[in-house]
């Protein structure tokens, strides 16, 4: 019987090291030297991964910085677009029509177009006046849209200025006509309140350096031929 107990302790010394059978030693625990090694490597895990986060989200920030002045200039654009598209009939007086002025500033263009649309849903009224332009300010130059609703009641509300873009110093327009000989042809005017052009081409000038998506002419086809 006591043969058989020595063969069994020699095994478990065998498969789980003599330490384990020491009581002392296992007792004994952690060095202070172990655990200060132990915690400044634990501290550089940390400031590795700190440091790897604040980099990762400066990224994502510089990032968000430089594609904010895109996505409005793509909301614009597409704005604009959807307003041209829907040019509406008004009942109103003569100059709550199609309006286009050409005119320059310092040598750049600076047309300016007022005309009435179907207002997005949920907005007050069924139609609003937008008048595209660009103004100077202590900043440089912006792209702005005065939008007011039309036909609410009998008062007429005072424009909304937003505030599009300062990447464009500049507008220059042009109009797209049916000729004498029943061809069509791009005009840099446009004299009738009451009549809509074939379609609008809007040239952005942009400010400061190139930029692809103000480029880049904006083309929407209107309601042609019809009556305000």
């Amino acid at each position: 019987m006591r043969s058989l107990l020595l063969r069994e302790a020699a095994a478990w010394k065998t498969l789980h090291g003599a330490r384990a059978l020491d009581p002392a030693r296992s007792a004994r625990g952690f060095t202070l030297i172990e655990v200060a090694v132990a915690l400044a490597i634990l501290g550089l895990i940390t400031v590795t991964i700190y440091m790897s986060l604040r980099s990762a989200l400066d990224n994502v920030d510089h990032l968000r910085e430089s594609q904010e002045p895109y996505q409005r200039g793509r909301v614009t654009r597409s704005f604009l677009a959807s307003a041209l598209r829907s040019a509406s009939l008004f009942t109103g007086l003569p100059e709550d029509g199609f309006a286009a002025v050409d005119s320059s500033h310092a040598g750049v263009p600076r047309d300016e177009l007022t005309f009435v649309a179907l207002s997005p849903p949920g907005a007050r009224g069924s139609r609003m006046q937008v008048h595209l332009y660009v103004a100077d300010s202590a900043g440089g130059s912006f792209l702005k849209l005065d939008v007011r609703p039309v036909g609410v009641a009998d008062s007429t509300p005072p424009f909304t200025s937003y505030t599009l873009s300062n990447a464009v110093r500049g507008l220059d327009l042009s109009y797209l006509a049916a000729a004498a000989d029943d061809r069509t042809i791009w005009l840099d005017h446009w004299d009738s309140l009451i009549r809509l052009p074939y379609a609008v081409r809007i040239t952005f000038l942009p400010a400061g350096v190139p930029d692809p998506l103000w480029e880049t002419p904006l083309v929407t086809q209107l309601p042609a031929g019809r009556m305000l």
